[in-house]
């Protein structure tokens, strides 16, 4: 792929997250004072499991390897950890924060647990939320008192994965026990350089619909 091929590519990518996060009322300064990083959207993903609802997770191809030896060696322990949410494209994150806001819930509030559309790290397939296959509540802080956890926290870093977002972390997001990430998920994320380019591109549309 040539550079001017790349550099249309990145300038599609941002219009997509720069309209989505408009489209929920999300402005650049909801994000500009968090510092956080923008991700790409996966390329490379396989077909992981399916969830509670039947629906295809998928993972990217490289974390699989990772997550199959891990789910193995806790189950031989007698840990079954279920796999809850991997990949999320763009479009899923903005339906995600998009019901909250229809069930009346704060925007700040919302935002402190979901990533804006673009700055999610699900986009890569390689952020992993998990759940203990022998608790029914899932995607709430009780994970952090299941033997799951434990495991996870104890062997974790033998299969490469750690918690991103530890509690009091600097990009203001509430800390969720069950939200964990492979090592080089910061390699797809977009060039920093790109940012006033979606800056520029978050103005331009705010003002357009100011019109």
């Amino acid at each position: 792929m040539d550079i001017s091929t790349t550099k249309a590519n990145d300038k599609g990518y941002l219009t997509r997250i720069a309209r989505l996060n408009l489209d929920l009322g999300i402005y650049r300064e909801h994000v500009a004072k968090r510092g956080i990083p923008i991700y790409r959207e996966g390329a490379d993903l396989v077909k992981c499991c399916t969830d509670d609802t039947g629906r295809i997770v998928w993972i990217a191809s490289g974390a699989m390897p990772l997550w199959t030896d891990l789910r193995r060696v806790a189950g031989s322990e007698g840990i079954t950890i279920r796999l809850i949410s991997a990949f999320r494209s763009l479009e899923a994150q903005a339906n995600i924060i998009e019901k909250k806001l229809r069930a009346a819930q704060p925007l700040d509030t919302i935002l402190r647990v979901n990533a804006p559309p673009g700055f999610s790290q699900h986009h890569t397939g390689m952020a992993l939320d998990f759940a203990d296959a022998s608790v029914s509540e899932v995607l709430t802080e009780a994970f952090a008192t299941t033997r799951a956890y434990a495991w996870l926290c104890h062997h974790g870093s033998e299969f490469r994965i750690s918690q991103p977002y530890p509690r009091g972390n600097a990009f203001g997001f509430d800390w969720e026990p069950w939200h964990w990430a492979f090592d080089g998920i910061d390699a797809l994320e977009l060039d920093p350089s790109l940012m006033p380019e979606l800056r520029a591109l978050w103005s331009s549309l705010e003002t357009s619909a100011e019109l």
